[in-house]
């Protein structure tokens, strides 16, 4: 009986050694710590401008001085600490940083006598500009990094955004609803709804701040409702079969419309009147006006086709392509990006043609990709590859700089410049 406890107390004893060494070990920057190897965990990073903001998950540690930001440019060959961070916190923004370069960080932990091991590098391309995209089912807008790879922050809306306009000198985002048939603005501080469209669908949005003018085509009832920026409405056009897609001209504070089912593209004045109506076409999708000589590019069925301002043809290409259903120009380069949906949405790929109708890109791999953008300042491409829940950022050489992922429904646009 006695050896019988002396083996319980034995076995308890055991068990509380082990458990006592199983608790240091939870200790997340223990270096034995299996899960952790003593690394801070969970650095990300993202970049608005020209400062990069790094996060991390903060230690709930009191013998701590502090986390230790270090940092590698292009060019350098090793890192260099930047700042210590303050015990308490579990964020650092690095200000004054140069557009195009690469940046790279770790953070370490800082205690009185010992540093951890760095954390795992992330890594940020700083730019001017800002990308918006629409999650239509989660109800989201985001906002993403210049490079394309890192999400800013993501807005709630009332409603499942479409498509997106952004007016730059105040910084309001439009958007439009096509399942709650209405259309709205969103800025830093209160959402509105410019306009309930009763039995109507907003499909399209196009914003000109020169001309003071927001173009929206209403799908379902065949017309086009114009606002000014303050969210007034101008008046409307009527008449068309089924307006698909819509683009404006700032230099003459034109608009111009695709009628899919009319087989027509008309050109409507910033009064509101009708300048001239294209025929013929089999059933144009999509179009975009370069903004620096006012030519119009056109995906039309199985082919692409471009007008000049006065509507004459200049280009027709009918070859190398499937279904191109979706189209942006960059007005300066004169080049016109495509995403051909082939024969099966799930194999799309995205092209890039020059003025001459030559092909220069070719990039497979998308599925059921429904919108794209030219970047301005860095002549970049940005498509919403719907069916995978994704943004990417493509290069002038068809490479890929960036991508977010991991969404329901990707679909609206638009590029904050």
């Amino acid at each position: 009986m006695k050896i019988f406890s002396k083996i319980i107390i034995l076995i308890i004893f055991i068990n509380l050694f082990l458990n006592c060494t199983n608790r240091e070990r939870l200790n997340p920057i223990d270096p034995q710590n299996s899960e952790t190897g003593g690394r801070l965990q969970g650095l990300s990073i993202y970049s608005e401008f020209d400062r990069a903001v790094l996060q991390w998950q903060q230690l709930p540690l009191k013998n701590i001085q502090g986390y230790r930001v270090y940092r590698k440019q292009d060019s350098d060959v090793v890192f260099t600490h930047i700042n210590l961070a303050s015990p308490d916190s579990n964020e650092y923004i690095d200000y004054g940083l140069i557009y195009d370069k690469k940046y790279d960080y770790f953070v370490t932990v800082l205690g009185v006598d010992f540093e951890t091991p760095g954390s795992d590098t992330v890594s940020v391309i700083p730019g001017p500009t800002i990308i918006w995209a629409t999650d239509v089912y989660n109800r989201r807008i985001l906002k993403i990094s210049h490079d394309g790879a890192h999400e800013i922050k993501q807005i709630a809306v009332d409603g499942y955004p479409w498509e997106l306009a952004i007016d730059h000198d105040s910084g309001v985002i439009w958007y439009t609803d096509v399942l709650l048939n209405r259309v709205c603005t969103i800025d830093s501080q209160t959402s509105k709804i410019v306009a309930s469209i009763s039995s109507g669908r907003p499909i399209d949005i196009t914003l000109d701040e020169k001309n003071d003018r927001v173009w929206i085509i209403d799908e379902t009832q065949g017309k086009i409702i114009v606002f000014n920026r303050q969210g007034e409405k101008i008046g409307e056009i009527s008449g068309f079969q089924q307006p698909m897609s819509v683009d404006h001209y700032s230099e003459d504070g034109s608009c111009w419309v695709v009628d899919s089912k009319a087989g027509t593209i008309t050109k409507i004045s910033k009064s509101l009147e009708l300048v001239f109506e294209i025929k013929g076409l089999f059933s144009p999708s999509d179009i975009s006006i370069n903004q620096y000589n006012g030519d119009c590019w056109v995906a039309d069925s199985s082919r692409i086709l471009n007008f000049d301002s006065v509507g004459k043809t200049k280009l027709i290409i009918n070859r190398g392509v499937n279904f191109p259903t979706y189209l942006a120009v960059d007005s300066e380069l004169g080049k016109c990006w495509v995403l051909d949906l082939g024969y099966f949405a799930y194999e799309s790929c995205l092209i890039c043609f020059d003025d001459r109708g030559e092909k220069l890109i070719e990039m497979p791999g998308f599925s059921w990709p429904e919108n794209l953008k030219v970047n301005p300042y860095d002549h970049s491409c940005i498509v919403a590859n719907s069916g995978a829940g994704q943004i990417l950022k493509i290069a002038l050489n068809g490479t890929i700089i960036g991508q977010v992922a991991d969404y329901d429904y990707t679909r609206g646009l638009i590029i904050e410049f």
